[in-house]
């Protein structure tokens, strides 16, 4: 998460919940500056894939 993230800026931290009874897990990413936050945010967001199979789904990417 920390390579595919600091592509668009400097990561302070990476947080990655566990996922519990729930299919989907969630995750907090810390940029050092909100530009780089709002880069990932329009490149990531609905578009990027952790594995290229049917059964998972592009990242929500967004402000918390």
């Amino acid at each position: 998460i920390r390579h595919i993230f600091g592509t668009y800026g400097r990561v302070t931290d990476v947080v990655v919940l566990d996922p519990g009874a729930y299919k989907a897990v969630s995750g907090f990413v810390t940029y050092e500056d909100a530009e780089a936050a709002r880069v990932a945010i329009q490149v990531l967001n609905n578009v990027y894939k952790f594995r290229e199979d049917s059964h998972c789904d592009a990242v929500q990417v967004s402000v918390a």
